[in-house]
């Protein structure tokens, strides 16, 4: 197969004996390409923990009102329950069973991961501030950072891996373990509030919080070694 890629979008063409492709947009060429030259060009890697921590931070809130979303469904559905509000409306005719009560959602601690939260926070606007007086670093005071913060997303990793699915090590992004390749974003915690593991949720918080604690404190390091 062969292809082109214009500004009016992709095109596909079939080559015989290979069948007609559609092609992605153009635009991710274009985004993965426009990064390299920019890494490449760079004297200091040009990371963005600030944008990071703003994710972090979204996605901290987005699980607590997942929790707060379900702990709410299951105590309304067991309130219709205990009422007999299913058998009251069920049809005569057509015998039914009223569903079961739902396992109570109990109140998770998340105060683990809003305080990582809150140390990526810190830790991004402190190492903006260092990076903007920064013109000079040179020699191994450069090479030394840039060490740093090439590991900065392996720091979001824990050896062990996600709970069920140990190679996959990251703990803020992941494919859904029953979503294919569609991502999750704190998976640990995430999918143990979906899939109603409620014993596995604040055990998997402290991890979580961990390896965003563990960011932060490479980010700390490098923002010491630019002043």
């Amino acid at each position: 197969m062969s292809a082109t890629c214009s500004s009016s979008g992709p095109k596909a063409r079939s080559t015989p004996p290979f069948r007609h492709t559609e092609l992605p947009s153009c635009s991710h060429a274009q985004t993965a390409g426009t990064t390299v030259l920019r890494l490449a060009d760079a004297d200091l890697l040009p990371f963005d923990f600030a944008g990071t921590s703003n994710a972090v931070a979204k996605y901290v809130k987005e699980v607590q009102a997942l929790a707060k979303e379900r702990r709410e469904a299951a105590e309304e559905r067991n309130r219709r329950v205990d009422e007999g509000l299913f058998e009251a409306v069920a049809n005569p005719k057509h015998p039914s069973v009223a569903p079961a009560k739902e396992t109570p959602v109990p109140a998770f601690d998340f105060s683990p991961l809003e305080k990582a939260s809150s140390s990526l926070a810190d830790a991004a606007k402190d190492f903006e501030a260092a990076r903007a007086g920064a013109e000079k670093l040179r020699g191994s005071s450069l090479a030394r950072v840039n060490e740093m913060l090439r590991r900065a997303e392996r720091a979001l990793t824990r050896e062990e891996g996600l709970p069920r699915r140990p190679w996959f090590k990251h703990y803020v992004y992941a494919p859904g373990f029953y979503t294919g390749y569609d991502v999750k974003t704190l998976p640990a915690v995430r999918e143990a509030i979906e899939e109603k593991q409620y014993a596995d949720v604040d055990a998997n918080v402290k991890r979580t919080a961990e390896a965003i604690e563990n960011l932060a404190a490479l980010v700390r390091e490098a923002t010491a070694a630019l002043r």
